[in-house]
């Protein structure tokens, strides 16, 4: 690094301090833990549309075989928030 010129230190420095500091934030536990979630929503009918009050329905995530009951309402609309 001898008769280099002060911008290319000062760029060659930033550089790998930018380097550094994203392989940090790249190790954090919180950023390396993906979560995939998902919403299932909508009326629930019968083969011919006809609405289900009232139905029980459930839900399997089959990527971690998670199993999740819900029950629709009497309007026959369900909801379910990240199913995961």
């Amino acid at each position: 690094m001898r008769n280099m010129p002060v911008t290319n230190l000062r760029k060659r420095v930033f550089l790998t301090f930018l380097l550094i500091g994203s392989l940090l934030l790249l190790q954090h536990p919180a950023l390396a833990r993906q979560q995939t979630t998902g919403t299932v929503q909508g009326n629930v009918t019968d083969q011919i549309g006809a609405s289900i009050p009232n139905a029980q329905v459930e839900l399997t995530n089959e990527g971690t075989n998670v199993v999740l009951k819900q029950e629709s309402n009497q309007e026959n609309w369900l909801q379910v928030l990240k199913m995961g």
